[in-house]
């Protein structure tokens, strides 16, 4: 909502990445999808979608302008892209817009970060759980065969 709010667009979303790559792109998904596989790696922003060459073809009426930004961990690592869409195309997504757009992306890169370190201890504990609770078991099963 903050990102729909800041740029006036229709739609702002987070596109996963998938096995530390963004999920391929199928025709079916629309131009959306093709766009942010063009953006895991840069930023990309698309005034017009119809008049672009490389996406032309596929252009709908649901994303005429489009703005992507890649999210990755300190090290580099994909965690997918921050995105814009709009049916109106644009005549200008100023550098100002640009720097806030990237900055909205960091911000959204490090939450996403955090809470895939989070969701790893929580994996990390529960193993750890499961392993402890089996020795208790071991011990329990040689006290009463003992």
């Amino acid at each position: 909502a903050l990102a729909r709010e800041l740029f006036g667009v229709a739609v702002a979303g987070l596109g996963r990445a998938e096995g530390g790559a963004e999920a391929p792109w199928n025709a079916a998904l629309g131009p959306g999808t093709l766009l942010c596989a063009h953006a895991r790696h840069a930023p990309l922003v698309v005034l017009d979608t119809a008049a672009d060459a490389r996406f032309a073809p596929l252009a709908d009426a649901a994303t005429r302008f489009y703005a992507g930004a890649p999210l990755t961990t300190p090290d580099g690592l994909p965690l997918g892209v921050l995105y814009l869409t709009d049916p109106v195309p644009r005549a200008a997504f100023s550098a100002r817009e640009q720097a806030l757009f990237g900055e909205l992306a960091a911000a959204a890169a490090a939450t996403l970060g955090v809470l895939r370190g989070a969701r790893r201890d929580a994996l990390r504990l529960q193993g750890t759980r499961e392993v402890l609770e089996s020795i208790t078991e071991a011990f329990l099963t040689l006290d009463r065969e003992g």
